[in-house]
């Protein structure tokens, strides 16, 4: 499982790229707005969850234990802090700054 934190259009991008790869893939919003916007991502196709709560360090890592993630992706925006622990069980951080998204 992917864990990506996608808040942002990049996020969305990074979320769509990895459900078209094949991936399952959990997008992580702290709204239902944010969900809504993944709504049509969801539609087409592909293994996605959205989790439209915001998660503090204790319950990203009962999270990431519960659904077997392997791989966090950090799509969120470049100002906002996120304090992730790599205490997380050997779960990898990826980052993803805005500029690289259409690379991907």
């Amino acid at each position: 499982m992917i864990f990506t934190a996608a808040g942002t259009q990049d996020g969305r991008a990074v979320v769509r790229r990895l459900c078209e790869a094949g991936y399952d893939v959990t997008a992580s919003v702290v709204s239902s707005y944010g969900e809504q916007l993944l709504e049509a991502q969801r539609a087409a196709g592909g293994h996605l969850t959205v989790h439209d709560t915001p998660l503090d360090a204790d319950e990203m890592a009962a999270y990431f234990r519960t659904h077997d993630v392997r791989v966090f992706v950090d799509a969120t925006h470049p100002y906002a802090v996120n304090r992730f622990a790599q205490r997380h069980g050997g779960v990898r951080r990826q980052m993803f700054p805005a500029s690289a998204t259409s690379a991907i």
